[in-house]
Parts: C-alpha cells; structure tokens; sequence
C-alpha cells in the first residue's frame, strides 16, 4: 500500500507541508503540535525558531500586548511589551495610560501616584487649574500668582509681590483679607495692623482719634507704630479733638502753646488766631500792661498799653514802678522815650528826649510832721552824651501851670530833697543833650525823715551833733567835719543861679552854676572872733573835681536877710576868714561843675582873734591919696593868689567916694583886692604898671592886700567919676537864621547894628526883637572879603581881610547903603610883608586900618569914605604890634594888642604915629579881635575894650588928662566872644554873648 506518509511533527525537521517545526509539538510557542506557524509567529529554520511578530496586532508568545505597530511610547512597546504607565487589552492590543501608578505616560499631563482629584494631578492624570506637576509620580505644587486659587493657597491675587495682600506663597499677609480668583485682597482697618494703603491702624475703627475709620491719618494728627500711636500735631494749624487751639506755629508765648490758649489769650478758627484779653489782670502779648479792669489813666488803659511817660498826657505813674520798703522805682530802658515835651529852664542849650512820671505825695511837709521828698535819677551811661537832666513840678505837669521846684542838669546820677507837703508832683529827666537816643534810667522816690538826708539843706544841715563831727583836742584848734561822697543833691535854691547858689563861682562857660553841695551849721561863740574856714578836697584824683566854699550868715541863700561872709570858687584847697557876730553861721560847700561827682571833702572850722590888719575882717582902714606902708601882720589870712607862698598879709580897708577907684603902686611889688563878701577882685605883681581899676559905686568897701613886710613904700587909692555904660545890660532880642558863633566885627549905623565874621555878615534893627538878614555868598562876600572887624562910615559898610599879601586889595566896601556886594576899596596897596589887617574904625571922617604884624611895629593907615583909592600909609611905630583892635578920635588913635609895655590899650598920636605910644589899660588881649570903641569922636569921655576873656573894660578920660582904667563894667562873654561896638549918637553899647545862650544873645548896655 501507498505508503502514507506523513510528516513527523515535532522532529525538528521542516518536512511536507510543516510550516515549522520546533522540536516540539507544544502549542503557543509559535510552531503548533501540527507544525504550522501559529497566529502572531514567524518561524524559521530547523528545527524551527519561532518568534512573535511585534506589531502585527496578534497577542503571541511573550508578548504583552501587540497594538498593530511596533512604535514605542503609545503603550506597547517595539517588543511588545505593556510599556510602564500602560495596561494594554485585545487583539489588536489596545493601550491606555494607567492613572494613579505614579508613571508618567501617554497623554497624562501628570500622575501623582493616586487618582485622588484636587491635589494637583487629577484622577484623569491632568495638571489641575493652579499647579504645575513634574516627575514621576508627580509631584504637584499650586502656582501662585496665576489667579487660580488651588491647594493650599489662600490666595492668588495673579502676582506674586509681597505686601500687596497676598503673598509670594499666595497666603493672605497679616492685616489683609482676600476673596475670589484671581484674589482681590484689602487691608482690614482697625486689627492694628499697619499694611497697604492704611497710614494708620489703631487697632479701632473709631474717627477722630487721629486713625480715621479707613485707617487714614485725620488732619492734623501723625500716627506711629503698629497699632498705631497717633498724637495731634501741634502747630499745623489744624485743630484737632485733643488740642484746644493751634496757631500754624510751635513759638511760645504768641497766645497758642503747646496747642493750649496762654494765660491772658483766647483763641478761635483754625490756623487759630489768639488775641490777648486785655482787663484780665495777666499781661500777655503785646500788652504791655494789665491791671484786671478797663480803666484809663491808672497806668494801664483800655488798650493794655502802659503810660510811656512821654508827656503830660501820658506819665509814668506809681502804679507802674515797683515799690520794696516805701521806695518806688522805675526802669526807663534805652530808648523807650523819642520826644522832649519838659521845660527844664535850666539848661538855656536846650535838652533831648524825656520821660515824666506822675508822684502823689502822702506825708505832710516837715513843718507838718511829715516827710521829705527824696528822688534819684541815674544812668549807668556816664559819657557826657547821656548825661540827664531833672525837674520837678509841683501841681501841675507843665510850665507855666505847674510850680518849678527843682530843675538840675548834666551829671549821670541826680539826688534831690524836696520839703514839700502832699499832694501832686511830677518828676521830669532828660538827657541834656539833644541828639543820641535816651540812655537807661533807673528813677526811684521816697519819702523820708529830714535826718536820712543830714547835710544836704537846710533841713538837716551837718552840726556838731553829727557822726562826721570831730571836735578839736584842745580849745583854739579846729572843729572839722568829713564829708562824704555819697552827697548828691543841689540845695542852695530850686536851680542855680544867684542868689540860690554860689555867688563867687562865675567860671566861664556857665558862670554861678556849679555841681551838689553839702551845708554844716555853726555856732560862733565869740562876737569879736573871725572864723577862718579850711576846705580840702578827698577826691583821690583832685583833676576830675574842684570845690567851691561859701560862708552865709543865714542858711538859706536866697534868704532875705541873708549875706555871704566870705566865698571861693574852682579849687581843691582853701583857707578863708570871714567876719561874722556870735550865733549862727553856715558853710556851704559844693562841687565846681554839674558833672563833678563829689568825692568828699574836710572842712576844719576855727575861731580866730587876728589884730589890725592881719585879717581882712580885721583890715586896717585907710583914706583916699597915697598913704606910707607900715605892715606889721605876722599872719597869713586870705592870701590873694598871686601872692608868695609863705609871706605874711597885711590887710587895709578903703570905702570908695565915687563912682570908682583905682589903686597904683610906686614901683613893683604884690597887691591883692578883695571885695567885701571876702572875695578876690583883683591880684596884680606891680601895679605901678597896671593899676587896678575898680567900678564898684560909692560907698563899696574894698579890701587891699600887701606882703608883710612889703617891697612897697606906699600906696595910692583914686577915686573917679565914671558915667559910663553898665553891664549886664538887656538882650535885644535878635534871633539869627544860622549860627552867628564866628562873631568878630560889629558896628552901628544910623538904624542897623552889623555882625560880621569870616564868611557872612548880620544886619538887624538897633530897636531889636527881630530876626537878623544874612548876607555872604548869595552877595558874592566870601572870605577873599571878610575877616575881623567891621567898620560903618558915609553911608557905606565896610569889611577887612585878614591877607598877608603885600599887593592884594584887603579893605572892602561890601554894602554902599542900597546894595550887597564887594568892592576894593584899597587900589594898587603895598603893604609890608607879614603884616595883615584884623582892625578897621572910623572916625566921623574916614576910615583907619592897622596892621596886625607880630613883633616889631604896627603901620597905619587911612582911606577916604566916599571914593575908593590908594592907601595913605599915617606912619609907623615901633612900640605896638599885634594890633586887633582900633579906634580913634580926632586927637589920638587907640590900639587893643601888644607893645613894649605888654599886652593892653595903647594911644597913639595921629599928628606924630612914630611918637612912643602910651598904655592906658593892661589886660589880656586876643590875638584874632579886641573891638575897642570911644564914646566920641571928639574929646571922648570913655574908652571900651573887650579883653580875652569876653569881659568888657573901661578907661575913663582915655585922651587924658586923669587917665584912669577903672576895671570891668560887663563881664557876660566867654573866651570865644570878640564882637563890641557904641553908637556914639545914642551912647550905647552893644555886645554878643554866648555866656546866658549858647546861640548867642545881642545885648544893650546903657
């Protein structure tokens, strides 16, 4: 039989119709038990080798999945295998990500090890909205600042900038709440958290605390810390629910302080504006007074203003000074006054700014048991340019209302004692000098017992009684007193001036006023002793002060029956006598000047017994004519001041017949003249050469000195008539438009009196009361035509210039009665070298010139009036030089200046110039001007000249023959005074003087 074959399947041997064969005949591994190639195998050789075929879609062998491909990543793998992350099922195999294995596979955006939503990686393997996801299993994290609000955030405010709310963590920051996605998050106002837009938070919602219920800082408040700490702002203007007042400052003291009203000061509106409250009785602001009520005239008015004390209207008043122990006191501060409204009549130069307070006295006066009025002004300022000035009026504020009870002027420091009784007084200080603004013055009053003020009036004069009293170790020695500094008041009157002050002190510029002054009473026990009296100044610096003595028989000087014994003037050390019965006596001694301070002095008082002749209370009498001397004091009383230091003095008495006397010597030797108050008229070292002239009226007794023993054999007395002009004469009333102290030449017309100097002249009316035209440049008159003297003649006025050229014009007409103006009255001169002209006259025909040369001579010369011309040179004489003043008659020409003889009036005469001239007065000269004038052109009966001084001298019978200088009949002129002239067709004469006005003063004397 056919054989049958078949194939052995399993053998390992492809054979027949064996796809395979694999050795083996077990199914499922690619080669079946029939040897066929199963699904999803490819095989191969022999014995077959069987593999799956990755990727046909048929699950076979080892395979774990088989999608249809053999790409990777999609699940299965290229060698199908279930790739991690995937589960695959089916033929083809179908493959998904597995969701929650922690691999990251396929689609899955994530997979987080769990398919738990919500945590980042959703159960489907999705990011979830607000995470990111990385890893594997992934690991999940919100993303803050996407807006999403995820996980465990809080908050997502779609950034991620801190302190905005929600932070970079996206958790709600502290102080804040948020809500919604993207977050919107706002601070929480009133947790005490301070965040965001809040300027503050006070841990409340509270307003007006200063942290509004927005948290914003309130208007005028600033808030600090968390919570907030808020305080009002003080000085913002802003007033807020702590501050009473806020005035847009932090300066004290301007009515708002620390945000509170001040004392005295309401405050309203904001910024606030605080006004004081004027009437409360606290003084605040500006006021500068309050005394709780609305009343005027206490001190403090309606408006809180303090009386300034600037006038009547308006004193300083008690209420206003601060009082301790009865003394009230005021403190005037620099400048606190600007006008000058006081009289004080005292001071004729005129006194600056002033202050016046209003003082009510309440103690009776002393008669009554009361009290002395004591006042004191002083300012630390002690330059002279503040030095003050005080009067005191009682019942009325001003002159002429109120009485004049004092009135002082330039010192630092013023005290004055009133015995005056209760009642109104007002008390005035001024800084004497006009310019400068008021210095600080401290015034205080009080009233107080007369013994407070020993030894400053006659109140409480110094005694015997006193503490400063010693009395002498032995009868026949001194009684003294010391005096002490702390004298400070003028008591001799209510001001100066005589009778009420010293009547000897008349030292130029001021005359009888002198400085504060301490009186000792004294009890003469001898009717036929003589006192003698010693002053010593204790100032320490004796420069800076002198002293005057005066003794009176009374001690009041102004008293009716009181008469001066004796009296010294300007000096540190003095020793007088003085005649006196038995009783009372008082010594009075003061400082020379206003502005000394008195530094204390020893006044030593004694009673003497001097014989005949050794005092001049004791002076041996003697007659008219020429009596023989025999002295025989062995005493030095009273020596005259031009004495020797240690000689004896013998004293003689004479009483004039006549209108004066005048005493001559015959030869050299000393006299001294004293009057018959014990004062010195005249002390001369050879009166043989300049006799002493003495115009003292009838039945005046004058006092002669001599040394004893004495060069002299005798002495002669002449007594003359004089019925000439007297001083002081009247003021005539002229007031000038400008300064008028340059005066040097004057002289009359027929009803104008002419003052010239060296650049502008004055006309004005003989009959006064007027002011003066002035006349200078405007006219063309400089000082080419002005000089030292002026003379009037023919109508014409003319002037002389004070050139030294020998060719140039020096005389000039400058007024030919119509019109100003110069014209060279001198044509084609030649005059000597160094020789100017400082004097012209006239002598009813024509005009006179001299020169001034110093040394050697003195020409003269003459000029016709109506025409001008050439000068016709009179002569030469060599006997007088330093010619400044001339005049003339028809006889004699009269020279004031210097010649052989020395300084004095020489007479020339005119028919022979060079003839030895004769002195007929010897006195001090100027050397610019000495105006000297004869009452007559023809036969003059006088002759007067102005000596350095400014005091005016008279010769008597100037042409002989009885020749006769009979002293000073005016004595008103100070050292800068020169102008003089006589108007021989009234027989006056008129002077300028500053010595009553320091802006000068025309006088008339008759």
């Amino acid at each position: 039989e056919p054989s049958v074959c078949s194939t052995t399947c399993g053998d390992g041997i492809l054979a027949g119709t064996e796809a395979c064969d694999d050795l083996n005949t077990t199914s499922l591994d690619g080669c079946s038990d029939v040897c066929l190639v199963e699904a999803g195998y490819s095989c191969a050789g022999e014995p077959s080798a069987c593999s799956t075929v990755c990727g046909d879609g048929i699950l076979a062998g080892t395979e774990q999945c088989d999608d249809f491909n053999a790409a990777p990543l999609d699940g299965c793998s290229d060698v199908c295998l279930v790739e991690a992350g995937y589960s695959c099922t089916g033929e083809p195999s179908a493959c998904s990500t597995v969701c929650g294995d922690g691999i990251l596979a396929g689609t899955e955006a994530c997979d987080d090890l769990n398919t738990t939503p919500l945590d980042g990686c959703s159960d489907v393997c999705l990011v979830e909205a607000g995470y990111s996801c990385a890893g594997a299993p992934s690991t999940c994290s919100t993303t803050c600042g996407d807006g999403i609000l995820a996980g465990t955030e809080q908050c997502d405010d779609l950034n991620t900038a801190p302190l905005d709310g929600c932070s970079d963590t996206c958790l709600v920051e502290a102080g804040y709440s948020c809500a919604g996605a993207p977050s919107s998050c706002s601070a929480v106002c009133g947790d005490g958290i301070l965040v965001g837009a809040e300027s503050c938070d006070d841990f409340n919602v509270t307003p007006l605390d200063g942290c509004s219920d927005a948290c914003v800082i309130e208007p005028g408040f600033v808030c600090m810390g968390a919570p907030s700490a808020c305080v009002a702002i003080c000085g913002d203007g802003i007033v807020t629910a702590t501050e009473l007042c806020d005035d847009f400052n932090a300066v004290p003291g301007d009515g708002c302080s620390a945000c509170t009203p001040d004392p005295g000061y309401v405050c309203a509106g904001q910024p606030s504006s605080c006004s004081t409250v004027c009437g409360d009785g606290i003084v605040a602001g500006t006021e500068e007074c309050d005394d709780g009520n609305p009343t005027n005239g206490d001190g403090c008015s309606t408006s809180c203003t303090a009386n300034t004390g600037e006038s009547c209207a308006d004193p300083l008043v008690m209420s206003q000074a601060t009082t301790a122990g009865g003394v009230h006191t005021w403190f005037i501060p620099a400048g606190s006054v600007t006008t000058a409204d006081g009289a004080f009549t005292c001071d004729t130069s005129g006194s600056g700014t002033d202050v016046v307070i209003h003082y009510t006295k309440t103690s009776p006066d002393l008669a009554g048991g009361g009290n002395l009025l004591h006042i004191k002004a002083d300012t630390s300022e002690t330059a002279t340019a503040y030095y003050l000035n005080v009067e005191v009026l009682g019942g009325a504020c001003s002159a002429p209302s109120g009485t004049e009870l004092k009135c002082l002027w330039y010192k630092h420091d013023w005290d004055t004692f009133l015995d005056v009784p209760a009642g109104d007084y007002y008390i005035w200080v001024a800084k004497n000098v006009v310019t400068n603004p008021f210095p600080a013055t401290t015034v205080t009053i009080e009233e107080i017992p007369a013994a407070d003020a020993e030894g400053e009036g006659c109140f409480a004069p110094y005694t015997i009684a006193s503490a400063i009293y010693t009395p002498p170790a032995v009868q026949g020695e001194p009684h003294t007193w010391t005096l002490p500094p702390s004298i400070n008041s003028f008591d001799m009157g209510a001001t100066w001036g005589e009778p009420g002050s010293i009547s000897c002190d008349n030292t130029e510029p001021y005359g009888d006023i002198h400085g504060v002054d301490a009186v000792i009473a004294f009890d003469k026990l001898s009717a036929t002793s003589v006192l003698k009296v010693d002053v010593q100044n204790l100032d320490p610096t004796l420069s800076t002060s002198d002293l005057n003595v005066e003794v009176l028989s009374a001690c009041d000087p102004a008293g009716p029956m009181t008469t001066s014994r004796t009296c010294r003037a300007d000096g540190d050390v003095f020793s007088v006598t003085a005649p006196s019965p038995a009783g009372p006596v008082y010594v009075w001694v003061t400082t020379e000047a206003t502005s000394e301070e008195f530094d204390g002095a020893q006044v030593q008082i004694t009673e003497i017994f001097p014989g005949l002749g050794e005092s001049w209370p004791t002076a041996e009498p003697i007659a008219s004519g020429t009596t023989a001397l025999a002295p025989t004091s062995a005493m030095r009383l009273d020596a005259p001041s031009c004495f020797p230091a240690v000689e004896n003095v013998h004293w003689y008495a004479y009483t004039l017949s006549s209108d004066a006397a005048v005493i001559s010597t015959p030869g050299a030797g000393v006299v001294g003249v004293y009057g018959a108050d014990g004062q010195q008229l005249a002390c001369v070292t050879d009166a043989s050469v300049s006799p002493v002239g003495l115009p003292l009226g009838p039945g005046a007794t004058i006092y002669i000195a001599v040394t004893s023993p004495t060069l002299l054999a005798s002495i002669s007395i002449t007594d003359v008539p004089y019925s000439g002009v007297l001083g002081p004469g009247a003021d005539l009333g002229i007031t000038f438009p400008t300064s008028a102290l340059t005066d040097y030449g004057m002289t009359v017309g027929a009803s104008e009196i002419y003052l010239g100097g060296t650049t502008k002249v004055f006309s004005f009316p003989k009959t006064g009361n007027a002011t003066a035209l002035e006349f200078g440049a405007a006219q063309g008159l400089t000082t080419t035509h002005l000089g030292y003297d002026l003379a009037f003649g023919g109508g014409a006025l003319f002037s002389v210039d004070s050139t030294t050229s020998t060719s140039a014009s020096r005389l000039f007409r400058i007024f030919d009665g119509a019109t100003w103006g110069p014209t060279a009255w001198d044509l084609v001169p030649t005059y000597p070298a160094s020789s100017p002209s400082h004097a012209i006259t006239y002598d009813g025909s024509i005009l006179l010139m001299a020169t001034r040369r110093t040394t050697t001579n003195a020409n003269f010369y003459s000029f016709p009036v109506g025409a001008s011309s050439s000068p016709t040179l009179l002569g030469t004489n060599a006997g007088v030089w330093y010619v400044v003043g001339i005049a003339a008659d028809d006889t004699f020409i009269y020279v004031a200046g210097n010649g052989t003889l020395g300084e004095g009036v020489y007479r020339l005469e005119r028919a022979n110039i060079a003839v030895a001239p004769v002195k007929i007065a010897s006195l001090d000269i100027d050397t610019l001007s000495g105006a000297i004038e004869v009452d007559a052109d023809v036969a003059p009966v006088n002759l007067y000249v102005r000596d350095a001084l400014g005091d005016v001298h008279a010769v008597v019978q100037p042409g002989g023959p009885g020749t006769a200088h009979i002293g000073v009949i005016s004595s008103l002129g100070t050292t800068n005074d020169y102008a003089m002239t006589f108007d021989k067709a009234t027989g006056r004469l008129y002077l300028f003087e500053t010595e009553t006005d320091s802006t000068g003063v025309i006088r008339e004397l008759q």
